[in-house]
């Protein structure tokens, strides 16, 4: 089937690397994914390099006329069976659009707490939503709770990894290391996210330099880029951690930087599941997280890592004292966490639950995409 996917979101972020993930799959599945995302975008340019087609579409803002006309030839020309949004401006604006496109069904995919807002224009526009997936059960309850999105529109369809480039890799881990300067027996924690206040990193920095002294081989990696970094750089110097915290910028190979690190950090304020959880589990490595959003769904604690509080400095500070100072325990939650991604998240398992909403809601020729048994519904993810 013909699957239009809309997305407004010009930096490449978790979701963006999510969406090209799933589209490649739903390409090998035997459907016909296009991309419209905004001109010379990270999502552009990563379709572009995983070989998948996209219509490039200036999209200012949430009640541009002119992207509503936009989307709208684009999706005539395209004659999609179905059109999944991934994000509330490219829904404000491709609602409309469908209107004028034959009515095709529309998705909408959230992937974060708090940004599909309980407003008037949604609650208009969600009229004509035929789907709303969510990725994890908290964010299947804040959608419930504005109350007038039908229970039975309302799907759960959390994330997959590919585990294969996740593999023990000795030879990946000296080389990063080596090529950032980690030498001897440092142990590394890393944040492996978008640089935006969100996402923790300020609050992950005074953690570490409330233990410091404790851990004199303890270093943080920064990895990402966003508008945060010049006020974390000045953090660091005003607490003297130059020597402790590395910034990394934007990388492409995390599967091998995930090798070079012993724990992951993701003390969000929000968050809809959290990719970057994923592969840390994917690769092994224990888990020092908050209870934002979907987070709860995949860490288990004491299991596969260490929840807190989000904002908690001192609850953070405690649980990073635990796993820089234990590698006992950094072993044995990475490897726990390595099965449960096995068992509960595979991307196999994932692209089969969407060629089943395909073909539930997707009309003719959707039958065609393979897919393989439910994976397990919300209840059985507690451990």
């Amino acid at each position: 089937m013909r699957i239009a996917v809309v997305n407004s979101i010009r930096v490449l972020g978790g979701g963006e690397k999510w969406l090209v993930r799933q589209a490649s799959c739903w390409k090998q599945r035997g459907h016909e994914p296009l991309l419209l995302c905004q001109p010379a975008s990270g999502v552009q340019r990563h379709a572009r390099e995983s070989g998948l087609p996209t219509v490039a579409l200036p999209m200012p803002h949430d009640l541009s006329l002119r992207a509503v006309g936009a989307i709208a030839g684009a999706l005539r020309g395209f004659q999609p069976n179905l059109v999944l949004c991934c994000n509330e401006r490219a829904f404000r604006l491709a609602a409309p659009a469908t209107r004028l496109a034959g009515s095709p069904p529309l998705v909408y995919r959230n992937g974060l707490t708090a940004t599909f807002k309980n407003k008037a224009i949604n609650r208009l526009l969600g009229r004509w939503m035929t789907r709303l997936v969510v990725i994890s059960e908290p964010l299947r309850e804040e959608m419930a709770s504005y109350g007038w999105i039908p229970e039975d529109r309302l799907q759960i369809i959390r994330n997959g990894i590919d585990l294969r480039p996740y593999q023990p890799d000795p030879v990946a881990r000296e080389r990063v290391r080596a090529e950032v300067g980690c030498v001897g027996d440092t142990v590394v924690a890393a944040i492996l996210a978008r640089v935006t206040p969100d996402k923790g990193q300020v609050e992950t920095i005074d953690a570490l330099a409330a233990i410091a002294s404790r851990h004199p081989r303890a270093e943080l990696w920064i990895v990402g880029e966003g508008t945060l970094r010049p006020q974390l750089e000045a953090q660091v110097r005003e607490l003297k951690l130059e020597s402790r915290v590395r910034f990394l910028g934007f990388r492409t190979d995390i599967p091998a930087v995930l090798q070079a690190v012993d724990i992951v950090v993701q003390a969000s304020h929000r968050e809809g599941l959290g990719n970057t959880l994923l592969e840390a589990m994917a690769a092994a490595r224990p888990i020092v997280a908050s209870t934002a959003g979907g987070i709860v769904d995949v860490v288990v604690p004491e299991e596969t890592g260490l929840l807190v509080p989000p904002r908690d400095v001192p609850a953070l500070a405690q649980a990073l004292d635990r796993v820089y100072g234990d590698a006992t325990v950094r072993e044995r939650f990475g490897a726990a966490g390595r099965r449960r991604a096995e068992t509960l998240f595979p991307l196999t398992g994932e692209t089969d639950n969407w060629c089943r909403l395909f073909e539930e809601i997707g009309g003719p020729g959707t039958r065609r995409a393979s897919v393989g048994p439910p994976l397990r519904e919300a209840g059985d993810f507690s451990r």
